[in-house]
């Protein structure tokens, strides 16, 4: 059975927890430098230095004749039957 009380990456013992460990983790130091939080640093500094774009979309005034598909009536046809009746 595998140790789950040492981290996975550097292989020093963890911390102890009221729970047993059922699979391997990694220590805060080793998770502070993995690729996800990397990725993740970086969107939070890009997120607070980019600037909002005002103006994007242009508003349109509604035109109600738009949405029409015809503007004839549609016929009744009398010469399709339904198989229910």
């Amino acid at each position: 059975m595998e140790n789950y009380e040492i981290c996975k990456d550097c292989k020093i013992e963890l911390r102890a927890t009221k729970n047993p460990r059922l699979r391997p983790t990694s220590c805060a130091d080793c998770k502070i430098t993995s690729y996800n939080y990397k990725l993740n640093q970086l969107h939070l500094e890009c997120s607070e230095l980019s600037q909002e774009e005002d103006g994007f979309f242009e508003d349109v005034a509604y035109d109600p004749e738009e949405g029409i598909m015809m503007k004839t009536k549609p016929t009744h046809n009398s010469g399709i039957q339904s198989s229910l009746g």
